[in-house]
């Protein structure tokens, strides 16, 4: 088995994320999407699935799948955030299982040096202490409210009510410091920058976070 760098990628709704994977991808780096994950948990049939119907009934579709948006909605609107930790309980040890079985076929392959594990929940969920490396992406509320209305297609109450019941970016960045070395944890503002800034920071951090794991 080939020793592989595994990169955490943390960071709340619209921080940047999929253009960090898509950037790494480029630059040889396996990605693991927990989102990607969460969907193949859902699938009818399997005990995820089967969870979620009985805690959630009327959110699945007429071909058995389970309505994300809807199943989002009923959760959001739950202002106790009771339901949201009732849905939590079922899919973060579901989604669990399913990444550390991918970073075990991953590894196995000795084409990638590095795998990125990507999800908004990563320190929440505890899905960073299969990584080796943190990186901590975040955003002003005012960006995030413009590009959930502008890319998701959320009404401005909608994307508050999404906003609301995830970490603020202090209590992200704090909530990292605590679970993770500082040493080895990158924090950055993706609120101002550019695409190809953006692209630029990624490709020289990746290459400096690559050349100090394979020197150990």
């Amino acid at each position: 088995m080939c020793k592989k760098l595994i990169l955490g990628i943390y960071g709340g709704i619209c921080t940047g994320k999929s253009l960090t994977c898509e950037t790494l991808e480029n630059l040889g780096c396996a990605v693991i999407s927990a989102d990607k994950l969460g969907h193949q948990a859902y699938k009818p049939g399997e005990e995820c699935w089967e969870k979620v119907m009985k805690a959630f009934p009327g959110v699945a579709g007429p071909d058995l799948f389970i309505d994300r948006k809807k199943l989002g909605a009923e959760v959001f609107s739950d202002q106790s955030g009771n339901k949201l930790k009732q849905l939590n309980d079922i899919v973060w040890p579901a989604i669990a299982k399913l990444c550390r079985k991918r970073i075990s076929e991953i590894s196995l392959n000795n084409t990638n040096q590095a795998i990125a594990l990507e999800a908004a929940l990563l320190v929440d969920a505890n899905w960073h202490t299969m990584c080796d490396r943190l990186w901590v992406f975040h955003i002003t509320r005012e960006v995030a409210l413009d590009r959930l209305q502008n890319t998701r297609g959320l009404t401005y109450e909608e994307s508050a009510a999404r906003l609301g019941h995830q970490l603020s970016n202090d209590q992200r960045i704090e909530l990292a410091a605590k679970n993770f070395p500082p040493s080895k944890t990158w924090v950055c503002d993706r609120s101002n920058t550019s695409v190809d800034e953006a692209v630029k920071l990624i490709t020289d951090r990746y290459n400096k976070e690559l050349e100090s794991f394979l020197a150990v």
